[in-house]
Protein backbone atom coordinates (compact mmCIF):
# COMPACT_ATOMS: atom_id res chain seq x y z
CA UNK A 1 0.00 0.00 0.00
CA UNK A 2 1.65 2.98 -1.12
CA UNK A 3 2.10 6.00 1.16
CA UNK A 4 1.96 10.12 0.71
CA UNK A 5 4.98 12.33 2.26
CA UNK A 6 4.34 15.83 2.93
CA UNK A 7 6.95 18.55 3.37
CA UNK A 8 6.22 21.66 5.00
CA UNK A 9 8.63 24.63 4.72
CA UNK A 10 8.68 27.37 7.31
CA UNK A 11 10.87 30.53 6.94
CA UNK A 12 11.08 33.56 8.63
CA UNK A 13 9.67 36.86 6.31
CA UNK A 14 12.05 39.49 7.69
CA UNK A 15 14.99 37.29 7.60
CA UNK A 16 17.64 38.24 4.60
CA UNK A 17 18.19 34.64 2.52
CA UNK A 18 21.22 34.24 0.18
CA UNK A 19 20.25 35.38 -3.50
CA UNK A 20 20.77 31.56 -4.44
CA UNK A 21 18.73 30.10 -1.98
CA UNK A 22 16.48 27.60 -3.78
CA UNK A 23 13.58 28.86 -2.42
CA UNK A 24 13.61 32.64 -4.11
CA UNK A 25 12.68 31.65 -7.04
CA UNK A 26 11.37 34.86 -9.77
CA UNK A 27 8.75 32.54 -11.35
CA UNK A 28 7.21 31.09 -8.17
CA UNK A 29 7.74 33.89 -5.33
CA UNK A 30 7.06 33.01 -1.34
CA UNK A 31 4.19 34.43 -0.59
CA UNK A 32 2.86 33.68 3.20
CA UNK A 33 -0.50 31.65 4.34
CA UNK A 34 -1.90 33.87 7.17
Amino acid sequence: KSRHAYTFHVIDGNADYPKENWLQRPNLPLRGFI
